[in-house]
């Protein structure tokens, strides 16, 4: 097996990973009517570190506005090649 197989691979399972952690997150969310748990930082862990960083109408607009930049980053690094 290939380094870059192995890579590949790796990449699948964070992938799946991650997109599965969405999906529970939001049907949780759905059942207890708290869409706060969308919080970037929140999905990062940083209020373990920093409690109050997921609180506030300012930590939602913060962390919607850094997920659209690295969506558009992404995009502009890896898809417009």
């Amino acid at each position: 097996m290939n380094k870059r197989k192995v890579l590949e691979t790796i990449k699948n399972f964070l992938v799946l990973s991650a997109i599965t952690h969405i999906l529970i997150v939001f049907i949780y969310s759905v059942i207890i009517a708290d869409f706060s748990l969308f919080n970037f930082f929140k999905f990062l862990g940083l209020d373990l570190f920093f409690p109050r960083i997921v609180t506030g109408t300012l930590s939602h607009i913060v962390s919607f506005l850094i997920v659209i930049d690295s969506l558009l980053s992404i995009h502009f690094i890896f898809v417009k090649r």
